[in-house]
């Protein structure tokens, strides 16, 4: 069967702060009004299932909308990461997200930070073309998993001017990759 997590805990995710559910069974029942966090733990649950693959946390920053292209990775990203520091308009985003999980594999702990980055054009280079929001921005993300005494990391960009090119994942830092049907799944995947 599917790996099982007995306890996991958000530090931080979305708009979730200290997040810890413990007693985890097979099934488990997650209630609570719109906007309470439900999607957020599911998502939670994913990123621990395979913490080092860098279209782990492209797709899960992405699985609420419809995938039509209008936000881009970066902006999606930055959704799933929240703000370590209060940002004045022309400062640029970081944001750290906090996870770890115990369970039939052991304890994994799992910290990761995005921060953004303003193009700099090469000497003697015109300005880049301006970006629909009217910034020159790309985003760094490193994500760092520990389990027991092993520690590797992962670091990606996340950039609107090239296609996007996840580094390799160390396979032994993955715990499981099941599918992840968000909301928005229910209203345009149908039949798979």
């Amino acid at each position: 069967g599917v790996p099982r997590w007995s306890t996991i805990e958000g530090g931080a995710l979305r708009r979730l702060r200290n997040l810890r559910l413990e007693d985890l069974r097979t099934f488990n029942l997650i209630v609570g009004p719109n906007n309470s966090g439900k999607t957020t733990v599911l998502e939670a649950v994913r990123l621990l299932g395979n913490p080092l693959d860098a279209w782990n946390w492209v797709d899960t920053s992405r699985s609420r909308e419809i995938k039509s292209g209008r936000v881009g990775r970066l902006e999606s990203l930055r959704y799933l990461f929240p703000q370590t520091r209060a940002l004045a308009s022309a400062e640029l985003f970081e944001g750290r997200v906090g996870l770890s999980g115990e369970g039939q594999v052991g304890n994994l702990s799992v910290t990761a930070d995005l921060r953004e980055l303003r193009y700099e054009p090469a000497e003697g280079a015109a300005a880049p073309e301006v970006e629909p929001d009217g910034e020159y921005r790309r985003g760094i993300a490193k994500v760092e998993a520990s389990s027991g005494v092993a520690v590797k990391h992962v670091e990606f960009e996340v950039d609107r001017r090239k296609e996007f090119e996840p580094p390799e994942a160390p396979g032994d830092f993955r715990v499981t990759n099941p599918r992840f049907l968000s909301p928005v799944h229910h209203r345009v995947d149908h039949g798979s």
